[in-house]
């Protein structure tokens, strides 16, 4: 897959976004959104299947107004498949599978952009919708008491920064080690400054992640601290 993260961070600053395999999804009826859904969960049973189906994930994202009836199952398929390449790859790392650590390098780097977007996109809307007296029905972005799905993010974040991600890397150059850390961390990080903009973010139930976040950065990434000054 010819995927270069710092490119595609770049593009997603441009409206017009191109992804090669595009889903029109903005043209679907709620019956075939559901059974889009329903074929990517297939897909994402084995969390690697994102490695064939992330021009889907991705058309699911660009087209984020249109999916509104599918919305909570799509970001809670994509958070569960996570979960797995989190497990897999500690796995992995604790059976020294080095002839997997190339997938599960790749697999992460395209959760977490996933995520990031969908941080990015959520956050707007959430408070887009705040101002409005209709809220938006089967939609738990935020929750006070539960967190809702925003915070299940940030906690599968921080569950992915307490593996020892360092050990991917066969090489011995720590320039590739700094890099892959500080990109992924990166866009870690500007979620979490997405979510703390303003009052409402400082009254986010997902504090507690994002503090747990932040602290582990700080003190096993100062490199990336740094570099957000």
């Amino acid at each position: 897959m010819d995927f270069e993260i710092q490119q595609q961070l770049l593009y997603l600053q441009d409206q017009s976004y191109s992804i090669e395999n595009e889903i029109i999804l903005s043209t679907c009826s709620p019956t075939e959104l559901k059974k889009a859904v329903k074929e990517l969960s297939f897909k994402l049973q084995d969390p690697t299947g994102i490695l064939s189906c992330f021009d889907d994930l991705r058309s699911f994202l660009k087209h984020y107004d249109s999916i509104s009836d599918v919305k909570g199952a799509f970001v809670k398929d994509l958070l569960a498949a996570f979960d797995q390449m989190i497990e897999t790859t500690k796995t992995d790392l604790a059976e020294e599978q080095q002839h997997s650590f190339d997938v599960d390098k790749k697999c992460i780097e395209l959760y977490v952009f996933l995520l990031y977007w969908l941080v990015l996109l959520a956050e707007q809307e959430y408070k887009q919708d705040l101002a409005k007296t209709e809220k938006k029905k089967g939609w738990n972005w935020e929750d006070k008491k539960e967190g809702g799905l925003r915070n299940q993010v940030f906690e599968a974040f921080h569950k992915l920064l307490l593996l020892n991600l360092n050990s991917l890397f066969t090489c011995s150059l720590d320039y590739f080690v700094i890099e892959y850390a500080s990109t992924n961390n990166r866009m870690i990080l500007k979620g979490i400054c997405i979510v703390l903009e303003g009052d409402v973010g400082k009254q986010s139930a997902s504090k507690e992640a994002i503090s747990d976040i932040i602290c582990h950065v700080m003190a096993n990434y100062p490199q990336v601290h740094s570099g957000m000054k």
